[in-house]
């Protein structure tokens, strides 16, 4: 396999907008009300007018809010994984959304390890690499054919009152 972090790979570079809650239509059958289920979602914004939005499930979300807004009293798993890898001097290089395999992205998290400078690329749940990323202060990317297919333009997106 193709290193994601290739040059030659087409990607493009995106921003963590928020954790909002989207309404995905109900296709069980259950109703007939054409009634919506509320479902988690992570915002990425391109340089331009463009987002994606990533399914996540309420868990990952409620790490990802936690994190963020630092309402605890003690570090979360990701924070001690960072604080891990830091002391470890292994670098968080950036993060990956490389494909979409049965509706669900898939994504790489890329670590420099010390000494040999090599680069690994892990498998990761989006949302998992993502808040690494936003902790470490390092990209995130998303394939361009999957900013192309997927993404909305901001325009589009209805403001709440």
């Amino acid at each position: 396999m193709k290193h994601l972090s290739d040059p030659e790979a087409k990607y493009t570079r995106a921003w963590f907008l928020n954790v909002v809650m989207t309404a995905i239509p109900n296709l069980s059958g259950d109703t007939a009300d054409g009634s919506s289920i509320p479902t988690p979602a992570v915002m990425l914004k391109d340089h331009g007018r463009r987002v994606i939005s990533i399914i996540i499930r309420k868990d990952e979300a409620r790490n990802i809010k936690d994190v963020l807004e630092k309402h605890r009293d003690r570090a979360t798993v990701y924070e001690l994984l960072l604080d891990v890898l830091k002391r470890m001097h292994i670098e968080v290089k950036g993060t990956f959304l490389y494909n979409v395999r049965n509706y669900r992205y898939l994504a790489r998290l890329c670590l420099k390890i010390p000494g040999d400078g090599e680069v690994v690329e892990l498998p990761s749940r989006p949302s998992d690499a993502i808040l690494l990323s936003i902790l470490s202060d390092s990209p995130i990317y998303v394939k361009n054919e999957l900013m192309e297919e997927f993404s909305i333009d901001m325009s589009e997106i209805p403001r709440q009152r």
